[in-house]
């Protein structure tokens, strides 16, 4: 924009042709008392619905690594990019129950030492638990598979 209205990306900024004081100060008035929506009257950390999305992928690639992971793995080098793989999306998962947490009444909001062993001990859970869930993938893969006459194999159905 010219210099009428605010200019944006490394350009000069100049004054803005509305009130923005004013309408930041409503927003807040907004949040804060005439519609206030915040659990327990408190602003926490919201779990993120892209580092959930992250998680998901890496968790995909970790657990069908030739389908979803590196286009370069080897048999020498699958094993590594599982456990590395594996361990970023449970580092995110964790940071991300925690912040859940905070929603939830056990144990008591605002412990961040109690919220982070729950939130280790249900990913540590759920990380137990990955080599079931794959085989149980594998058999819904396998059930497809044996459904659909047009599929020429297991990948394809993957």
């Amino acid at each position: 924009m010219g210099k009428e209205g605010l200019t944006v990306r490394g350009a000069r900024a100049v004054q803005p042709l509305w009130d923005l004081k004013a309408i930041v100060a409503d927003l807040r008035t907004s949040r804060e008392v005439t519609h206030s929506v915040r659990h327990l009257g408190r602003v926490r950390e919201l779990p993120s619905r892209e580092i959930i999305s992250e998680v998901v992928e890496r968790l995909r690639a970790a657990l069908f690594p030739t389908h979803y992971g590196s286009s370069d793995l080897s048999d020498e080098s699958i094993d590594y990019f599982v456990g590395d793989t594996l361990n970023i999306a449970l580092t995110l998962l964790a940071e991300q129950l925690r912040r859940g947490l905070h929603f939830d009444s056990l144990p008591a909001p605002g412990n961040e030492t109690d919220l982070a062993h729950k939130a280790a001990e249900m990913t540590r859970d759920f990380a137990a638990q990955l080599p079931a869930i794959r085989a149980l993938i594998v058999s819904d893969l396998h059930a497809a598979y044996q459904g659909d006459p047009a599929a020429s194999s297991i990948s394809e159905i993957l």
